[in-house]
């Protein structure tokens, strides 16, 4: 981690309390309510469908083509009506919804980005 932020890499730490390895390293840090970073991912993903983020390159590469439209049509609220918003997220894991569409709108212009957890 200390690699990547000497090569300008942000390196943010994404956990319910502030730990030794965020302080020090971390660029920033995201407080999130315990257990409900899937909440946060699944509205960075909501983010990324409508503003046309996603690495097409790779998403073609690397992943069956009806896995990603069925993911797609979840993430939108097309399955089940409930759009799955950063709004919607921000009831769920206290994260400010500027924050996730923030973090959503850098993660893909950062490569590779890095996500510090607790303990790692």
């Amino acid at each position: 981690m200390m690699r990547a932020r000497e090569r300008g890499i942000p390196v943010i730490s994404i956990a319910d309390r502030l730990h030794p390895t965020a302080e020090t390293v971390a660029d920033q840090w995201i407080p999130i309510r315990p257990t409900t970073d899937a909440a946060m991912m699944i509205a960075i993903a909501n983010v990324w469908f409508k503003e046309d983020l996603c690495d097409k390159e790779g998403i073609e590469w690397w992943v069956e083509p009806e896995g990603v439209e069925r993911w797609k049509a979840y993430v939108l609220g097309k399955t089940d009506g409930l759009d799955k918003t950063p709004e919607w997220a921000e009831r769920i894991c206290a994260v400010p919804k500027e924050t996730i569409i923030n973090f959503a709108s850098c993660m893909p212009a950062v490569n590779p980005s890095i996500c510090v957890r607790r303990g790692h």
